[in-house]
């Protein structure tokens, strides 16, 4: 070990020297499922849920089972005051370390630090918080840890009292920062909450009630007719437009007519478009290069990220028709999945457009294209559309649904200033977000700084200096290292509880040999969880990390290589489940 200075009393040390790092048993499935019983067992999701939900503390599981169930088993009773924590899998990357509040025993995908005195478990528990178990997991294809990588993890430890001191310090300043993050990150559904509030205000006259007062001049129905020329005159110019069915079936909606301001007068989206259309059904090539190639994932609350997009062939793009290349101020709506999102194009630039995303044709209308985007992305028109909405697993947004929305329509010099004003609490709200966003970064690294000063000493200087009996002698770091180690060298001269003999079961219980993932499923004629595979195909309860890692080798392969089987969506309890492919279940 490097030689370091250390605080008075404290010592260098292994995390093996003052505590027991142990793993969880294997599960089998018949074990599994019981919502109550005498011990939990703890999975590698309940400790995820108890660092997102319970402030680290793990008190609950998703199975249980009875003291009979627990012996035969044959795991450890992990105690309060243990760490608990994932040990092979993605979830090793994660970092995340949960506090036993309730004894327990734990599956063979998680890994416990027991300390050998009960006062210190605080102190590791957040001493292992500190660090970054990914640089100590085995570079294989599956992230590991085993037992002798955490017990030889260096430790400075301090006196058994400044422990206590220390702990009791993080707790309440740790407890203090995540009450601040909290708060921070609940700003920006705050600061949405707010953009909607505007927007409604916005539409519904209310932004400018006052305004309206002293600037009478222009209506609203002004606006709808004179509109109503203007597309006369381009549909007359190309009348195949004038059959299409976005303005020949724009009639009101009425269901969703409100009261407006007497100034103001109400059209539809059909009315005041061309056309209302959506881009092409046909496959189009990728390409390197070319001509970008937007899809309803590039079309978010007023931005259309054209950049992200992906690119077809410039001779793909010119087959196209005109409504699948929109141009600077149409309006883009998706109307496939997550469907409503309205951008305004803002940009020269050429590009195409597939089906989840639609067109608005804006190309004779006097109205403000500002005041539309905002309106189309409005709590209104937001609800319309949800209202509107069609399928189930997928959701679609009919065009001739959205020609048929109702549009409040206020004068032109309103509108003006309805976009400067909500443009200018838009303002305001992106710069309270953009400081809570750098507060909650500082705040973020203001964690790792409190552990980092925690276990160098600083916090308990002052602490130190008052009471410099309980940091020496028998009571510094390098005495209680000393009774442990003399406690566990009399543990070991006790005498180990006889067993009684029993028989090893034949027949049915036979240990099972071990079968490819592929073949166990073929057996099993359904889909299994991971934990459920792992014992189908005949890996012992207490497989090792190579067993393990073989495990998770013959998966990839069938997974990726042979695609005999496919990964389902996670269960609740955070597992994987498996099935076979369509041609292996034929097979």
């Amino acid at each position: 070990m490097v030689e370091v200075n250390l605080p008075k009393g404290w010592a260098v040390t292994t995390i093996g020297a003052v505590a027991r790092v142990s793993s969880g048993v294997g599960f089998p499935i018949k074990y599994q499922g019981k919502s109550e019983g005498l011990y939990p067992v703890y999975k590698v999701g309940d400790v995820s849920k108890a660092v997102t939900s319970k402030h680290g503390n793990l008190a609950v599981a998703g199975h249980y089972v009875d003291k009979e169930e627990a012996a035969e088993l044959k795991g450890e009773i992990f105690p309060v005051g243990a760490t608990l924590f994932a040990k092979i899998g993605e979830a090793v990357k994660l970092n995340r370390r949960a506090f036993v509040r309730k004894p327990g025993l734990a599956d063979n995908n998680v890994m416990a630090v027991i300390p050998d005195k009960s006062d210190c478990n605080r102190f590791l528990y957040q001493f292992l918080r500190a660090i970054d178990l990914t640089e100590t997991s085995r570079s294989t294809t599956v992230p590991s840890i085993r037992k002798g990588d955490i017990e030889d993890i260096e430790l400075y430890l301090p006196p058994l009292a400044e422990q206590i001191v220390i702990a009791d310090k993080l707790d309440t300043l740790l407890a203090q920062v995540e009450t601040t993050k909290a708060r921070l990150e609940r700003i920006p559904e705050i600061l949405k909450s707010f953009r909607q509030s505007v927007l409604s205000a916005a539409v519904s006259g209310k932004l400018t009630q006052e305004w309206r007062e002293s600037h009478g001049n222009g209506t609203g129905e002004e606006v709808v007719k004179a509109d109503a020329i203007n597309k006369s005159v381009l549909l007359n110019e190309n009348p195949a437009l004038k059959k299409k069915k976005s303005t020949i079936e724009s009639q009101i909606d009425t269901e969703y007519i409100f009261d407006l301001p007497e100034s103001w007068g109400f059209t539809t989206w059909g009315k005041i478009s061309e056309w209302i259309t959506y881009g092409f059904t046909k496959p189009m090539p990728k390409s390197d290069s070319g001509v970008k190639l937007l899809t309803a994932k590039d079309v978010q609350y007023f931005d259309v990220n054209i950049n992200d997009a992906g690119l077809t062939t410039s001779s793909a793009f010119q087959s196209l028709s005109d409504k699948d290349r929109p141009i600077k101020g149409d309006l883009l709506i998706t109307k496939d999945g997550s469907i409503g999102r309205a951008a305004l194009v803002r940009t020269d630039e050429p590009f195409c457009i597939n089906q989840s995303v639609a067109v608005c044709w804006l190309r004779s209308t006097s109205m403000n294209k500002d005041y539309l985007e905002f309106l189309a992305n409005s709590e209104f028109t937001q609800r319309f559309v949800k209202d509107k909405a069609q399928g189930m697993a997928i959701q679609h947004l009919s065009i001739i649904d959205y020609a048929k929305c109702p549009l409040p329509v206020p004068s032109l010099e309103e509108q003006t200033e309805i976009v400067r004003r909500v443009e200018e609490l838009f303002a305001f709200a992106d710069s309270i977000e953009q400081k809570a966003t750098a507060a909650l970064a500082r705040v973020n690294n203001l964690t790792q700084s409190i552990l980092a000063k925690a276990f160098r000493g600083e916090l308990t200087a002052d602490w130190r200096a008052a009471n410099p009996e309980l940091i020496s002698g028998d009571n510094s770091a390098a005495a209680l290292l000393e009774k442990i180690k003399v406690e566990r060298e009399v543990m070991k001269k006790q005498p180990k509880p006889k067993r009684s003999n029993i028989k090893k079961k034949t027949g049915s219980h036979m240990s099972k040999q071990i079968i490819k993932v592929v073949d166990a499923l073929k057996e099993a004629g359904e889909p299994l969880s991971g934990q459920q595979l792992l014992a189908a195909a005949g890996y012992p309860s207490d497989s090792g990390t190579e067993q393990l890692e073989q495990f998770f080798l013959d998966i990839r392969k069938a997974l990726i290589s042979e695609k005999s089987i496919v990964k389902l969506q996670r269960g609740d309890d955070g597992q994987d489940w498996f099935a076979l492919a369509q041609k292996s279940a034929k097979g």
